[in-house]
């Protein structure tokens, strides 16, 4: 694979290998039988599982520009959680080294 970038073998090994095992999860490979019944029953499933209260909205993605406005929405979502996440943590670190040094 290219990365973009100069990477130690080692990581490069790695990195290959844990391209090739997500290749492999049935999840992430076109369902040519999917049925949306199906979908929207483990989505909702999986949403109030976790508490979120929200929906389902169907687009069609034709154009690169479409495939580009998904992948951004999807990528600022997880960064943001990662970011809040990130954040909770190093503030709740930060508050119990305070009271433990007071």
């Amino acid at each position: 694979m290219n990365y973009n970038q100069e990477l130690p073998k080692e990581v490069e090994q790695k990195l290959d290998a844990y391209i090739e095992r997500i290749k492999q999860i049935k999840w992430f490979q076109p369902q040519p039988d999917l049925k949306k019944l199906e979908v929207e029953k483990q989505v909702s499933l999986s949403l109030k599982a976790f508490g979120v209260e929200a929906g389902i909205e169907y687009r069609q993605l034709k154009t690169v520009n479409d495939w580009d406005a998904a992948w951004d929405a999807a990528r600022g979502a997880a960064r943001g959680a990662a970011w809040d996440a990130a954040w909770d943590a190093a503030w709740d670190a930060a508050g119990d080294a305070a009271c433990d040094v007071a």
